[in-house]
């Protein structure tokens, strides 16, 4: 699992200490986030995404939030991962 990150390097890393099993990358620049269709116009952070991407590179389920954060349960996310 890969975590994607608009924060700067210090909140970056102390996501990364919080989520150990998770790969955080920093997009500082939201040039992922916005070819993943999350920047909010001209806005320094992006909305919140949850994507779940097959082997095959194919977005199979997202949960895209609205500014004030909008994330799945686990119990969501859970049931949309491959078994």
């Amino acid at each position: 699992m890969v975590a994607i990150a608009a924060d700067d390097a210090d909140a970056t890393a102390s996501l990364q200490r919080k989520l150990p099993a998770i790969a955080v990358v920093r997009d500082p620049d939201l040039v992922t986030t916005s070819a993943w269709g999350l920047r909010i116009g001209d806005a320094d952070s992006p909305y919140p995404g949850t994507f779940v991407v097959g082997p095959d590179g194919a977005v199979r389920w997202r949960r895209i939030g609205g500014p004030a954060g909008d994330w799945p349960t686990y119990a969501e996310l859970d049931a949309q991962l491959p078994r």
